[in-house]
C-alpha cells in the first residue's frame, strides 16, 4: 500500500493519516452498544460502519484486528462487571 487512509481525529480536529504501530497490521477497538432496552437501528449503525472500514483495510492489504464490546445495563446493575464481560464473551462466541 503506497498511501494510507486519512481519518478525522476529533482530539486534534484535523484529518490525519493513520500511523501503524506494526507494519501491515492495524487494531480497532469499537465501543459497542450500551443496551438499555430493545435493539434498534442505531445499534447496527456503528457495527456496519466499522465492518465496512475493516473490509476496506483488509482489501488494502492490512491484517485487521477488530474488537468490540457490548454493555448490558440491566445486567450491569445486578451483577459485577466481570460477570457481564464473561457473559457477553460467551454470547458472542455462540
Amino acid at each position: 500500500m503506497t498511501e494510507m487512509l486519512h481519518l478525522y481525529d476529533t482530539a486534534t480536529r484535523e484529518v490525519r493519516e493513520i500511523q501503524l504501530r506494526e507494519p501491515g497490521k492495524i487494531g480497532i477497538y469499537l465501543c459497542g452498544p450500551t443496551v438499555y432496552g430493545p435493539p434498534h437501528l442505531g445499534h447496527g449503525r456503528a457495527t456496519l460502519v466499522y465492518d465496512i472500514l475493516r473490509r476496506y483495510l483488509e482489501w488494502s492489504g492490512l491484517t485487521v484486528r477488530l474488537v468490540s464490546n457490548i454493555t448490558d445495563m440491566v445486567a450491569r446493575g445486578r451483577t459485577s462487571l466481570t460477570s457481564v464481560r464473561t457473559s457477553g464473551l460467551r454470547q458472542c462466541a455462540n
